[in-house]
């Protein structure tokens, strides 16, 4: 356990050997004292020699004197305390003493032996540690290293050794050979000998194949044999060879500079910050008619007295800034020859040093005396040549290729309202009419590959910023390296010319689409005027067919019934087309008018679709109805968009076959609300598609058609869509495939309670009531005889007494002899009409029937006729033809109402 805790394996602190001395001894004095009956008195310190010994053992010398001190006072208390003879008690001391003297000297050895054993593992530690330090000194060295002995057997390598070469532990002991590639230990052997034998440093520098690097490999010798260090040159002779490269290259361009500066045809020269000569060539000393060797150490002030103040303010902004100064005309007198002036163009550039600091101020020099000349006599030549262009006559310019001006003349400055600088900034087509720009680029553009002169005619803005016609040609002007690189422009405003021309020439086109227009005008009317006479007299002749049969006697009553079915189905259909006439008429001349309300997009279309229902079981078409749960709110003329929707249906039941579907959809899309009728019909002809909603046209407008109908539906539902804000669009894939339309109106956000459109109440006095005009009196004022027959009859059926009168002034004799309750006019009477007729009445005193309720009954249906009845003193205006139930209500609402204002 000693060695153990001498070696660092088992560590207790120092306090712990004193307790371990204590819990020893004691544990000994109880075994003792168990015994005591055995041992009696005898031999009472016998077992504490024990204790003490493996204290003295674990703890030195100290723990085992107390071990000793504790088992001698122990047991001289536990085991000698009875009365013994004297010879006995000195018998005892002298026990007493041996046992102190024999634990002390095992104490004494004990403390020895264990300070030689901790003084052998602390050197031992101190060994290993050194050990440790070497090998990680020799692992913390990049460069491969090797200890062998005098045979170059391997004693040990670094990590830097194994990883080059591939060692491992295992060849620790090798040969060097062995260790080594064959050829690394051939380059190595002699040097290593020398090493050995001679115990002097030797180095070698070899390059290792395998590892394409180069080593200096460095031998001394070592207590055991060598030391061998290998150190990686591969870099440090890369950079040598970096270092003569750029030397070389170096001495080449000083070479190549000296050469350039010799033979250059410009001048050259260098100046330190006071302005002195560092380096001139030849030329620049030819230029300032003084040798080169007197340059070198002088100022410019001592060489080029007149231009040296300017050349200074030169370099002194190179040496501030650090930024060269290009492209500088100097001009001023030479020493050689003095009182010419001459010019040169320079150029300042830094030469800065290894720290990026402008160490002098290189200066390039060329003469242009003589191009300065030239420029100034060509200047003089283009200054008359301007002067002659801005007199003439035209228009000229200069362009390059790439269409950048060099110059205007004064009357293309004029044309455009432009300075000169303006107009260069707009370039040679600027403001050209965008149907013509690309045209004029394309012929520009092939003129300068060809080198051709053209001519071109474009529009471009004038002064007064409206587009003028100019007549434009070009000429190759100069070359550059053999290539053509400007055109000059000469041109003629011939907008005149051209707007006669275009004139003549609109005049033809005008003149051959009005004959075209009127051709097809002429060609529709035709057609429209034969499907007219068409449509009027087929429900015509069943009306006066059925009332010539009607007419003998005797008639069945079967016949009766079927005849007057036929003759009333017959006029309605001929009410339907003559209003479809008059809308279509009011809407060409933006007469129609539009009374705009709220409404439920989905009950509107309901409204309809319950009216044509009938229709579609007629035909045995299947119609149906669906619509979003959320309300659709639009503002709409109810009736008119009813109208709209009407027209859909009954064209979309018109065209589908028995057995086939029209379908009626009312939804949201986006912001607008749609209603769409889907029909499986005959569909539509993708030639005729584009013209479904034009006046007058029909897909089948052949004599043999199969449906009838002046082609008036669809244009009008069109119009009055757009009329409320919105629009109708047609789809069809084509013949036998269906058709589409859909309607889109503006939807209005805000409401969001659900409501319906309420329809008209209307009463039915004829079926509720039998007499329901009894007793009311009628002025009725018509200059048709049947048309008055008819309404008369129709009146005293009602239980109406009635007044004829066939014009205004037997009117005004009846309104004076009698008592009328209500008068019904007809506007349209020879000599003098309903309105004055009615104004007349107006004047007339109360008492003698002034203010009779009155309508005007006429087939003037036009939203203006309707108001000018009511602006003449009608209370309602009523169209004919009018239903029987509708002018019995209309009269007992006359009579009804204390001041109608209908």
């Amino acid at each position: 356990m000693n060695r153990l805790i001498e070696q660092g394996k088992l560590r207790l602190p120092r306090w712990s050997h004193y307790v371990i001395a204590v819990i020893s001894t004691i544990l000994v004095l109880s075994i003792r004292y168990a015994a005591r009956e055995t041992f009696d008195g005898s031999a009472p310190f016998f077992l504490g020699t024990l204790a003490v010994t493996f204290s003295a053992y674990i703890g030195g010398l100290w723990p085992g004197l107390l071990s000793m001190a504790i088992s001698t006072i122990a047991g001289a208390v536990l085991f000698l305390t009875m009365p013994v003879e004297g010879v006995k008690q000195e018998a005892i001391r002298l026990q007493v003493a041996g046992y102190i003297t024999i634990c002390t000297f095992v104490s004494l050895i004990c403390g020895a032996l264990r300070n030689s054993e901790r003084a052998a593992g602390e050197s031992a530690e101190q060994e290993r540690q050194a050990n440790n330090r070497l090998n990680s000194l020799f692992d913390s060295i990049t460069d491969a290293f090797f200890a062998i002995d005098g045979s170059f057997k391997v004693l040990k390598f670094n990590t830097a050794a194994a990883e080059a070469w591939g060692l491992n532990e295992s060849d620790v002991g090798k040969s060097l050979s062995e260790a080594l590639p064959e050829g690394t230990y051939v380059a190595l052997e002699t040097p290593l000998n020398n090493a050995l034998q001679l115990g002097t440093v030797s180095h070698v520098e070899f390059h290792d194949l395998r590892l394409e690097r180069w080593f200096e490999v460095r031998m001394f010798a070592s207590p055991d044999g060598l030391f061998v260090y290998f150190h990686d040159i591969t870099g440090r002779l890369a950079y040598e060879e970096d270092l003569v490269r750029m030397a070389s290259e170096q001495e080449k361009i000083s070479s190549f500079l000296d050469s350039l500066l010799a033979n250059a045809p410009i001048g050259f020269a260098f100046f330190d910050r006071q302005y002195r000569y560092e380096r001139i060539n030849q030329q620049l000393a030819d230029i300032h008619g003084v040798p080169v060797a007197e340059h070198f150490g002088k100022s410019l002030r001592e060489i080029v007295p007149s231009t040296a103040q300017t050349i200074e303010r030169y370099i002194d902004e190179v040496f501030a800034t650090g930024q060269a100064v290009k492209e500088v005309e100097i001009a001023g007198e030479m020493r050689g020859d003095p009182g010419k002036k001459r010019h040169w163009l320079t150029g300042f550039y830094p030469v800065l040093d290894k720290r990026g600091d402008v160490r002098a101020v290189g200066a390039i020099v060329i003469e242009i005396t003589q191009r300065k000349d030239v420029e100034d006599r060509l200047r003089e030549s283009e200054e008359r040549f301007r002067q002659m262009a801005d007199r003439a006559p035209v228009m000229i310019w200069i362009c390059d290729r790439a269409a950048k001006p060099s110059w205007f003349n004064q009357p293309w400055l004029d044309f455009r309202s432009r300075n000169l600088e303006d107009a260069l900034q707009e370039g040679c087509f600027a403001n050209i009419h965008p149907d013509d720009e690309n045209r004029v680029r394309e012929i520009y553009q092939d003129a300068f590959e060809k080198g051709d002169s053209f001519n071109v005619e474009y529009r471009t803005v004038g002064s007064d910023g409206e587009y003028r016609w100019l007549l434009v040609h070009g000429s190759p002007l100069s070359y550059s390296n053999g290539e053509l690189d400007t055109y000059i422009f000469s041109c003629a405003d011939i907008t005149a010319t051209k707007a006669a021309d275009e004139n003549l020439r609109q005049v033809l086109t005008n003149e051959r689409l009005a004959r075209s227009e009127a051709e097809q005008a002429n060609r529709i009317k035709d057609e429209f005027v034969a499907t007219l006479s068409h449509e009027l007299r087929t429900p015509l002749t069943t009306m006066i067919g059925w009332t010539e049969l009607l007419k003998r006697r005797p008639v069945k009553e079967a016949d009766l019934e079927d005849g007057l079915e036929a003759i009333d189905r017959s006029a309605r259909l001929q009410l339907q087309l003559i209003n479809d006439l008059l809308d279509i008429s009011r809407i060409t001349t933006g007469k129609i008018q539009l009374e705009m309300e709220y409404a439920e997009l989905f009950d509107l279309a309901e409204g309809v679709v319950e009216m044509v229902r009938p229709m579609a079981e007629t035909r045995g078409v299947l119609l149906h109805l669906q619509g979003d749960a959320d309300p659709i709110i639009v503002r709409v003329d109810p009736s008119r968009f009813q109208q709209v929707v009407w027209n859909l249906l009954t064209n979309a039941l018109k065209f589908t076959a028995r057995g086939g579907e029209v379908n009626v959809q009312v939804k949201h899309e986006g912001k607008d609300a749609i209603l769409r009728v889907v029909d499986s019909g005959e569909g539509i002809d993708q030639e005729f598609l584009p013209h479904v909603f034009d006046r007058f046209r029909q897909a089948d407008g052949s004599k043999s058609r199969r449906h009838g109908g002046l082609g008036l539906g669809l244009s009008i539902a069109k119009q009055l869509a757009i009329l409320h804000g919105g629009n109708i669009a047609v789809e069809s894939e084509g013949k036998g495939k269906g058709s589409a339309f859909t309607i889109s109106l503006p939807t209005t956000e805000g409401f969001g309670s659900r409501f319906r459109l309420a329809p008209i109440e209307k009463e039915e006095p004829l079926k509720k009531e039998s007499r329901p005009l009894a007793d009311i009196c009628v002025l009725l004022v018509e200059d048709d005889l049947s048309s008055r027959t008819l309404m008369g009859r129709i009146l005293s059926d009602a239980g109406a007494i009635v007044i004829p009168a066939d014009s205004a002034p037997a009117a005004r004799k009846m309104l004076r002899e009698t008592q009328p309750d209500v008068m019904i006019s007809d506007i349209g009477m020879p000599d003098e009409d309903g309105y004055q007729l009615i104004r007349s009445i107006r004047a007339m005193p109360l008492d003698k029937n002034g203010m009779i309720p009155a309508a005007a009954l006429t087939a003037f249906a036009s939203e203006e006729d309707r108001k000018a009845a009511l602006d003449a003193g009608f209370q309602m205006h009523l169209t004919k033809p009018i239903e029987a139930d509708d002018l019995v209500l209309a009269v007992r609402q006359l009579a009804q109402a204390e001041y109608p204002t209908i």
